[in-house]
This record gives C-alpha cells, structure tokens and sequence, in this order.
C-alpha cells in the first residue's frame, strides 16, 4: 500500500478546512459518507483516496483518513489531530459525535491490533535470532491473557476471614490497654 501524503485545496487555508462559511467549528461535515451537505468534505471513510465533483462544480481529491490514521501510527492520537484536524480540541470534539466514534474505535482497535502484530513479529525474529525470553514468550503463549494465572492464587473467602481476625486480635490488644 502506497503512503498517502496529505494535501489540503489550495485555494483554503488550513484552517478554513475545518470552519463553515459563518466560522463554526466543522465535525461530521468533514466525512463525505455522513453528511448530506458535500461541499466541505475533505475526507472519505473508504481505505482508498475518492474523487469527487462538489456541488459547485470542483473536482477534489478526499483522503482516506483511516488508512491516514492507521499510517501515522500515533497512539496517543495528538500527533494525528493536530496534522488532520484543526487542533487536539477538534479531535476530542469529533469523537463526542455518535457515527464518528463508532468509526474511530474501529480505527483505535485495528492499530492495536496493527502495533501488536509488528511487536509479535519483532519477538519472533529475535527467537530466531536465539533470544531465549523470547523463544520462551512464544512457547508459553506470552501473548494470551486468558491463560492461567501465575502466581499463587487468590482465595478472595480465605483473605477476608484472615483480614477479619486480624482486625478482632487488635481490637482486643486496643481494648486490653485502655482499660
């Protein structure tokens, strides 16, 4: 897959991207396939840039911010927002929005899972290297967080029976020396 570089319509400042014609801040406007009026879109929700004529007449490229997110590879997501959105506090604002959260989340999971992929293949490669931690993780299913427990384990019953006579001997102790 090609790396898609973000280019915005000449004719705007970055800024006037983000802002309808009386200066609010756009949210769901910004996304061709979930707003009825077309002419600020500048992003699609396919994996692929879309072309599309506006109602005006223009012919713009939308770029496909998923496939932008999950190239940026920004967990904490502020690199992204401030590169693809207005600032960080239009990104939080997007994502107060129903249909775009539920489009984002789908987003923060594939990177997760994106990210754990890349991390698993570098621990592999070091197995093979004979790194033995990491032959280790790999044979004992380091990634499996179902798997038994280790450690010794919790008997929650027995804790609070013990934590309860504890308690009984020191108040007895606390009782004996006020008397």
């Amino acid at each position: 897959m090609a790396v898609i570089h973000m280019t915005f319509n000449p004719e705007h400042n970055i800024d006037s991207q983000f802002h309808s014609e009386n200066g609010n801040l756009l949210t769901q406007a910004l996304f061709y396939e979930i707003v009825y009026d077309k002419q600020f879109a500048i992003y699609t929700l396919n994996k692929e840039p879309r072309d599309i004529e506006r109602p005006d007449g223009s012919k713009v490229t939308l770029l496909p911010i998923k496939t932008l997110y999950l190239q940026m590879e920004d967990i904490p997501e502020y690199m992204f927002a401030t590169t693809y959105f207005n600032d960080w506090d239009h990104w939080c604002r997007l994502q107060e929005n129903t249909n775009l959260r539920i489009e984002i989340d789908k987003w923060r999971y594939e990177l997760e899972l994106k990210m754990m992929s890349k991390g698993m293949i570098g621990i592999r490669d070091k197995a093979a290297g004979g790194d033995r931690a990491s032959m280790t993780w790999l044979a004992e299913k380091g990634w499996d967080k179902t798997g038994a427990a280790r450690g010794r384990p919790k008997n929650l019953k027995r804790d609070k029976a013990q934590k309860s006579e504890v308690s009984k001997v020191i108040q007895g102790h606390f009782d004996r020396i006020q008397d």
